[in-house]
Parts: structure tokens; C-alpha cells; sequence
């Protein structure tokens, strides 16, 4: 969220790494998708996951369903209440700010301009500023936290694999060097498990699109789609497309990195560097991970013990993937993390 804030909105007090730990264990109070975090930022945190999970019920039971089932009472509307009090003064600030320039200043481009800064000097809508806001918020800080926390757990069930990647990075790096933007795509095993990580735990599990006009064609594999009117919904799971054996073979449920290796691939991405970045310092500080779900995750976060006699990913999964807008660890990923002997 700093990393996010400072981009999004030119600030980079957030502070949020300062702030207390959530305490593990039973007693723990299991937020609508992670564990609760106090404070004000905590608030606008809970009230931003919990509206991602009604909006994902909503979407579920069709744009009529939800409606009948909440015509006296809009579950979202207290949830956005909270949002917006976190953003509007962020937002009002930023308006009010390019309002105060002068005629000849307005058309300045500053080389660290936000983009909050950069929505405000092309529009004054508020509420236009703020759906955009949330809208990039949305993938700057769930999709990449989601892609480390996935990581890190995967991490934590392959010992084997964390060391061939620890090892990548030390030959790279050694324990103290400070990656760049530019040396971090050398990293091939680094960018063969983040594409792994990404395969089989998706950031948006299940997405949606819907035509513009009537009568719209669109090709597929086995004979094309047909949408007979506007706005048709066409719903897909991203997260059984990825697991899908005639694409990926008898072992799409196996966690295997080496199937992306390809000298010729490279990431450009802001969110893809920035996990390749975390991660990196990671394995220059810590020799091992393990999984502490059973210890720290409150007992309602842990997957079902039915999961064992299932087939594919469920009989091995130690941790509960959820999907809410994107996919997360049901009450938090809890990871110990060792510091390398050498640290």
C-alpha cells in the first residue's frame, strides 16, 4: 500500500509497515478477507475487502438477484461510506490544488506527478477521480500482495525450489545488493516460479465481459460465440482455464516453475518488478519458509478437512484461496520466515 500510495496519490506517509502486527492464533478476529487491521487505514482496509466480497456475491446473483434480495437494505453502501471518507479529502486536496494554479502553471508536466495529480488536471469530477483511483488501487496493492503471499506459501511447501531460487539470487546479488528495474529480468527461475505462482493462483480468478451491440460474433476454438443482444454477460474461470489438462498436461495441478523457463521471455510490468523486487530481498535475508496456518489462522480459515479425499489442487492445499474480485488466502498467509545463517 506505500508503494501503491506514493504512486497513486503522491503520498508517502502511509506508513502502513509501522503499524502493529496482527496477532496470530484462535483469537484472532477473521476480517471479511484477511485478518482486521486497527486504525484508521484499518477501516478503510476492512471496508474495501468487505465491499470486494458483497460486490462478488452481487455479481453471483445476477443484476436483478441482488437487487430483489437488497431492495430494503444495501449491504455495500456503509462500506462505501467508509472508502469514500478515506478518499474524498485525498481527492478534494488535489482538485483544489490545480484550481489554485496559475493560468501558465496548469499545463507544466512534473516529472514526479501522481496520478491523482494527473486525473485532477484533466478533470474536476470528484467522484470520476475516486472510481478511478479504486480502480487502479484494486490492482496496485491486492493483485501484487496477493502474488507474494501466493508465492511465499508455495515457497513454504517447496523447500527444494526456495533453494534453487535463493541460490539464483545470491549468484546474482550476493546478500546486500540492491536489485534494479533493469539486472532483475536475469532472473529466469525467479520469473519461471512468479508465472507458476500466477498459473495456478490466479489474481482474478473468474472475470466477466458483455458486447457493446446486438448481434456480436466473436470466434472461439470449437465453433464461435454467439451474443444475441447488448450486454449479454460472458462469464470465464481464469483459475480452471490454468489447471485445464489438455493445455498443461497430466501434471496441471503439479507446481513445477521449469515449464515456463524460456530465455527469450521477459516481464515489463510495474506489478511483475515490483513482486521480482520483494521477493529478491527476501531470499537474500531469509533461508526458509514454513507455513503456519494450523498455529496462527483462525480455525474458520482453514480449508475443510473433506479436501483430502478430493482430486487436484484441494487434496494438497494447507490454505483456503478465496475469491472476492481477486483471489486471496481466506483469514491471511501465515509464514515464518527464517533469517539465513549468514544474516
Amino acid at each position: 500500500m506505500d508503494t501503491a500510495g506514493e504512486f497513486l496519490f503522491g503520498k508517502d506517509d502511509f506508513g502502513t509497515l509501522d503499524m502493529p502486527l496482527t496477532q496470530p492464533g484462535a483469537e484472532m478476529v477473521e476480517g471479511a478477507k484477511s485478518a482486521t487491521v486497527e486504525g484508521g487505514y484499518g477501516s478503510f482496509v476492512n471496508a474495501f475487502e468487505s465491499a470486494q466480497v458483497l460486490t462478488t456475491k452481487r455479481l453471483a446473483m445476477g443484476p436483478y438477484g441482488w437487487a430483489m434480495a437488497e431492495f430494503f437494505n444495501d449491504s455495500v453502501k456503509k462500506h462505501v461510506r467508509v472508502v469514500n471518507s478515506y478518499l474524498e479529502p485525498l481527492v478534494r486536496d488535489a482538485v483544489q490544488e490545480r484550481k489554485s494554479l496559475k493560468p501558465e502553471e496548469k499545463g507544466e508536466k512534473h516529472e514526479y506527478e501522481s496520478f491523482l495529480d494527473n486525473l485532477a488536471d484533466s478533470t474536476g469530477d470528484v467522484q470520476l477521480i475516486k472510481d478511478q483511483l479504486l480502480n487502479i488501487l484494486l490492482a496496485a496493492r491486492d493483485t501484487t500482495a496477493q502474488l507474494l503471499s501466493w508465492t511465499c506459501y508455495v515457497l513454504a511447501l517447496h523447500p527444494d525450489i526456495m533453494d534453487r531460487l535463493r541460490q539464483e539470487v545470491l549468484a546474482t546479488y550476493g546478500e546486500s545488493e540492491v536489485p534494479t528495474f533493469e539486472n532483475i529480468k536475469t532472473l529466469k527461475y525467479l520469473r519461471a516460479v512468479l508465472d507458476e505462482v500466477l498459473r495456478l493462483f490466479p489474481p482474478v480468478p473468474v472475470n466477466v465481459r458483455s458486447p457493446f451491440n446486438d448481434a456480436t460474433v466473436v470466434p472461439a476454438r470449437q465453433g464461435p460465440l454467439y451474443f444475441s443482444s447488448a450486454g449479454m454477460l460472458c462469464n470465464w474461470s481464469v483459475i480452471s482455464m490454468h489447471k485445464h489438462k489438455d493445455l498443461w498436461g497430466e501434471d496441471a495441478d503439479k507446481f513445477d516453475p521449469d515449464r515456463w523457463i524460456d530465455p527469450a521471455r521477459a516481464r515489463k510490468q510495474f506489478a511483475y518488478n515490483e513482486a521480482s523486487f520483494v521477493i529478491v530481498r527476501l531470499m537474500q535475508l531469509f533461508d526458509r519458509f514454513t507455513l503456519s496456518q494450523k498455529e496462527a489462522a483462525p480455525p474458520s480459515a482453514l480449508p475443510p478437512a473433506s479436501w483430502k479425499d478430493s482430486n487436484g489442487r484441494k487434496r494438497v492445499e494447507e490454505a483456503w484461496p478465496k475469491s472476492a474480485l481477486t483471489l486471496y488466502s481466506k483469514g491471511g498467509m501465515w509464514i515464518k520466515m527464517h533469517l539465513a545463517s549468514s544474516s
